[in-house]
């Protein structure tokens, strides 16, 4: 388990965040992915695109239960690790969970998407909105994706 949530999972994030940058299931383009962490703070995924100024910003959560709606306040919160706050960038946020997303998370991400840039509160960047992800997604999406 700890493999799996450490090396496989992430990976198969990333590779989840090419595929659907290039099939153009987000809504921002990307050219690169990678992660980012400082001695406080780790961010499992980064998407950047420094000619658009896109960023698309996950963690990746390998859990036995459906993920609460907490883990979006903190993934909004590090945005600053990746973006200077004095400049603007487009920003998405991916966040993938093995067992699903509680009902509260879900609402706190459809929130987010129905407030968009106007309704950013104290987000300091222009957002494009919020995507879950679960495991059965990502397992679909690769192989569709993959043919």
């Amino acid at each position: 388990p700890t493999f799996i949530h450490t090396v496989i999972w992430p990976e198969l994030c990333h590779e989840w965040l090419l595929r659907a940058g290039t099939a153009e299931a987000v809504p921002l383009r990307i050219m690169e992915v990678g992660s980012e962490w400082t001695g406080s703070a780790k961010i499992d995924i980064v998407g950047i695109n420094d000619a658009e100024r896109n960023v698309i910003l996950g963690d990746c959560y390998w859990e036995d239960h459906p993920v609460e709606a907490g883990v979006i306040e903190e993934l909004v919160k590090k945005t600053g690790l990746v973006i200077p706050r004095n400049e603007d960038w487009n920003t998405y946020f991916v966040l993938f969970s093995a067992n699903g997303w509680t009902e509260e998370a879900q609402q706190e991400a459809a929130a987010i998407n129905s407030a968009g840039t106007a309704g950013r509160g104290k987000r300091k960047w222009p957002t494009a909105g919020i995507r879950l992800v679960d495991l059965a997604e990502v397992d679909a999406d690769l192989t569709r994706w993959s043919i």
